[in-house]
């Protein structure tokens, strides 16, 4: 018995759209699975941005492995490389200081530009923090360090501010030694260096390990607020004279003050909008356990999230700060918005 022609085409069109349907199932579910593996780029494993990114992407996970999103933390070098690997792709979203805000979007001090930076919140505040050998100490100033030999972290936030710094305040003439925070820290107590910076949210890690050090002594050494002022002449209103408390560290006497600025958690413009939503939702819904992953988070809330981020927010954080009631001033509104 022939099949009819209208009977050919029907079961054709059944046929297609089942395995068709399948194929389409399977790839764009497969896509969106993809889309939805972040990468997030912290810092060297003394920094502060280490511990903070190992704890929210542990906190992250734990609430979203369910909506299919999982969050991979991976040390870094800090601001510098994780500017370039948010520019190449390689990362999905990373911290970022206000400098490197400031530079990598806007392609500024030759620093190349990335129009496809996007702003998740701000978090904790970051301060700078130049430690000094008791013995070396002279004026407690930062320009104690004129003509020695400083350990910094090499391309990321702590060598950015030093060479701002250092603008500012017409040379500084030291060598710079780049290590991480922990080897700095291992450096000046085995006597190989004598000063170093442990930038990032008061307490880093690895000046909270040398602080602690039986027979060590180091002083965390002063900004004034003319430094500061001459600082933003370097980098317009970026940082501000703010203070380490003297119960921050072991072994620390008097409040110190020091230049001040806010570090954030950046993402590149593609990532979808739910996955910065909802990583916002797990971070704000569940605060008490923000603040239990470092001391420095006290400053994390809905209030702050948004001053100082001087970037165009991802549109996913626009919709959820809108749906908390925090406005979003126009100016940090992304072109795709508009």
């Amino acid at each position: 018995m022939k099949m009819s022609t209208m009977r050919k085409i029907m079961i054709i069109t059944i046929l297609f759209l089942v395995f068709g349907g399948v194929f389409c199932f399977v790839s764009t579910s497969e896509a969106a699975i993809d889309k939805k593996e972040v990468v997030f780029a912290t810092s060297t494993t003394g920094g502060t941005w280490y511990t903070l990114g190992l704890g929210l992407a542990t906190l992250w996970n734990e609430i979203l492995e369910k909506e299919g999103i999982h969050v991979f933390a991976q040390s870094s070098g800090g601001s510098t490389e994780n500017a370039q690997m948010l520019k190449n792709k390689e990362v999905d979203i990373c911290f970022l200081g206000g400098v490197a805000r400031y530079y990598y979007f806007n392609g500024v001090e030759g620093y190349p530009a990335n129009p496809d930076m996007r702003g998740m919140t701000t978090l904790q505040v970051g301060s700078l923090q130049w430690v000094m050998t008791e013995d070396n100490v002279k004026t407690g100033g930062i320009r104690d360090v004129q003509g020695m030999r400083f350990g910094i972290l090499p391309g990321g936030s702590g060598e950015l501010h030093f060479n701002i710094v250092d603008k500012a305040v017409g040379g500084l003439n030291v060598t710079k030694v780049p290590l991480s925070q922990s080897v700095i820290s291992d450096a000046i107590k085995n006597g190989i260096l004598s000063a170093g910076a442990f930038d990032g949210g008061a307490p880093t890690s690895g000046l909270m390990d040398l602080k602690s050090t039986p027979n060590i002594k180091v002083r965390i050494l002063n900004f004034t607020q003319d430094d500061v002022d001459a600082m933003n002449k370097v980098v317009p209103g970026l940082f501000a004279l703010g203070t380490i408390n003297k119960n921050t560290y072991p072994n620390m006497f008097d409040d110190v003050k020091t230049a001040q600025t806010k570090d954030a958690i950046v993402c590149d413009v593609n990532v979808p909008d739910d996955v910065v939503y909802k990583i916002l939702e797990a971070t704000y819904n569940n605060l008490d356990r923000v603040l239990q992953i470092h001391s420095g988070n006290k400053v994390i809330s809905l209030e702050n999230a948004v001053p100082g981020i001087a970037i165009p927010l991802h549109k996913g954080a626009v919709k959820f700060y809108r749906d908390k009631g925090v406005v979003v001033p126009d100016v940090l509104i992304p072109p795709e918005m508009k």
